[in-house]
């Protein structure tokens, strides 16, 4: 996870690593075992500035499941995405997905409590491409 002092310049490109475990034992949780993972980097305000999901859906980014046995996956926040981001902290929630039968629609868990990813800075080259 970042700290307060990791900082994304508006217009870059940046990926992140996280590390799913479980709350009680703190091990790993392991992905590949899962239906659905849905990831979220939101503002601290609760708006979403990207979403990704373990499968196709519109208006998703895609995650990618580094080593699903230990846990870990990853996203990339494009600098399309970076280049308007509002400035200040943004957090990561993570929710998974599996088939209960006891509920209407499967389960979800939450596998986070909003923590701190990175500050989206000011940059005053946010515009600049093709710099070869």
């Amino acid at each position: 996870m970042a700290t307060a002092t990791d900082k994304t310049k508006q217009g870059a490109d940046r990926e992140f690593e996280f590390e799913v475990v479980d709350d009680a034992t703190e091990a790993p949780i392991n992905l590949s075992t899962l239906e659905g993972i849905f990831v979220h980097l939101i503002y601290e305000n609760l708006r979403i500035l990207q979403k990704y999901s373990l499968v196709s859906k519109a208006d998703f980014e895609t995650l990618t499941i580094v080593d699903g046995p230990n846990g870990i996956l990853s996203v990339k926040l494009q600098s399309k995405t970076t280049q308007n981001a509002d400035l200040g902290d943004i957090f990561v929630e993570i929710k998974t997905e599996d088939d209960n039968g006891d509920f209407d629609d499967s389960t979800k868990h939450d596998l986070t409590d909003d923590a701190l990813v990175t500050q989206i800075v000011r940059s005053v080259s946010r515009d600049e491409k093709n710099l070869a």
